[in-house]
């Protein structure tokens, strides 16, 4: 809530500011106020169609909300106002993953894994499509770079389970 109130500050003074509605919306889909996010990140992309994290927080919303083609949808135009956007592009793996579009899902996730080689999301979304298309060795590594690169994950257990299962 007081985040909210800060950004609405600033929204009153300087309306147009980029990307201050992308940070109300982030910070009710935070809340759960799915419909008042949803309002924000529309006002967003009416500001600023030019800039991607409107069209990025407007799909985490539709994923939130189990819109998936909407979803998909809005991430790719993320993804297509800039190539590189890692947390766009990993959102729209984990999403192909779900729906078994696993080389669509590795080819998001290796583009963005180029731009955050470090980012231990991006190795626990690989390893989930290495395991899901047979390729254990490589699901392990990855899973194993996942809980080096976040040691205190609180999912380890599930995923050294994971680990066990693929070798």
């Amino acid at each position: 809530d007081q985040s909210i109130e800060a950004f609405q500050l600033v929204k009153d003074r300087l309306d147009s500011y980029p990307k201050i509605n992308y940070m109300i919306a982030k910070s009710f889909l935070e809340m759960g106020k799915l419909d008042k996010a949803l309002e924000f990140a529309e006002l967003e992309i009416k500001k600023n169609p030019k800039i991607p994290e409107g069209y990025f927080i407007t799909g985490e919303i539709l994923t939130k909300k189990e819109q998936w083609p909407q979803a998909i949808k809005s991430l790719e135009k993320a993804v297509t106002i800039d190539f590189s956007y890692v947390e766009a592009l990993v959102a729209l793996g984990k999403l192909k993953r779900m729906q078994n579009s696993y080389e669509q899902s590795r080819e998001l996730l290796l583009r963005a894994l180029k731009q955050e080689p470090n980012n231990p999301i991006i190795h626990k979304e690989l390893g989930y499509v290495y395991r899901a298309v047979g390729q254990g060795v490589l699901a392990a590594e990855s899973f194993k770079t996942y809980l080096t690169l976040m040691p205190s994950a609180t999912d380890r257990s599930e995923i050294e389970a994971l680990i066990r299962a693929t070798q």
